[in-house]
């Protein structure tokens, strides 16, 4: 598999039909966000792989980048920033909610995407972007909860619109998800314990 520094000037062959040139004559197939297969540009056979750059990589490249990519970065780059201050970071950010038992909901405005809404009854009690598979920002946020609410809280759960994107294709998430839940009905539980 080539990085962003060398597969436009890798020398490649074809073992289909024997066309030879550089990665920068190939033909780009996506085959998931980041990663690509260089095809022939002749009998389109796949010739090998491609990973795209990381944003550090293509600052580190950056007068090698032409204008259109260069913007296509700064795009991506405000995006990043735009969802960092929009992210829950600290419990002060959260409402305070009444109750001894605590139940929280993880939707989404939409199963395609969207915001995650995390709701106690109809009350929106946080907001923000979401990306796929964000499992592992669903146990921060759950983390973040807990330290506001306490043992109040008994669970986090997520509804059936949010799955998609909470779990992904990653076969592991659905249990990576549970054993934080289990984490937080755990820490409920032991408060009639004290």
């Amino acid at each position: 598999m080539w990085t962003f520094e060398d597969w436009q000037r890798a020398a490649l062959t074809c073992n289909g039909c024997g066309w030879s040139g550089d990665g920068g004559d190939a033909r780009l197939m996506a085959i998931s966000t980041f990663d690509y297969f260089l095809r022939c540009p002749r009998c389109d056979r796949v010739i090998d792989a491609l990973r795209t750059p990381t944003i550090q990589e293509a600052r580190e490249h950056w007068d090698e980048l032409d204008e259109d990519t260069r913007l296509q970065i700064a795009v991506v780059e405000a995006r990043h920033r735009e969802r960092k201050e929009q992210r829950l970071e600290r419990p002060d950010q959260l409402p305070d909610l009444d109750g001894d038992d605590l139940l929280l909901t993880w939707d989404m405005t939409d199963r395609e995407g969207g915001d995650v809404v995390i709701r106690h009854g109809d009350r929106v009690v946080w907001r923000e972007p979401t990306y796929y598979e964000n499992f592992d920002r669903f146990e921060k946020v759950a983390g973040i909860l807990g330290r506001k609410y306490g043992r109040r809280l008994i669970d986090v759960i997520p509804t059936e619109t949010s799955m998609l994107y909470l779990y992904g294709d990653r076969i592991s998430a659905a249990d990576y998800v549970d054993a934080v839940r289990k984490r937080l009905r755990a820490a409920h539980a032991s408060r009639d314990t004290d």
